[in-house]
């Protein structure tokens, strides 16, 4: 079995996010290639975080 398949973690994680900037204002987003999840500024380095997917 592969990894990912035991894990719930997103395999997204340590990879470069896409940013969206299309929030009115000074706010910005991440979001992870992998499982689309969005965070609210930050680096563009995704953190560790569960694949919602999986859910």
């Amino acid at each position: 079995m592969r990894q990912e398949e035991i894990t719930e973690d997103c395999p997204g994680t340590g990879q470069d996010g896409y940013m969206d900037e299309s929030a009115p204002g000074d706010e910005w987003y991440v979001i992870c290639p992998v499982c689309r999840m969005k965070w609210a500024g930050g680096s563009t380095l995704i953190e560790p975080h569960k694949d919602w997917r999986k859910r």
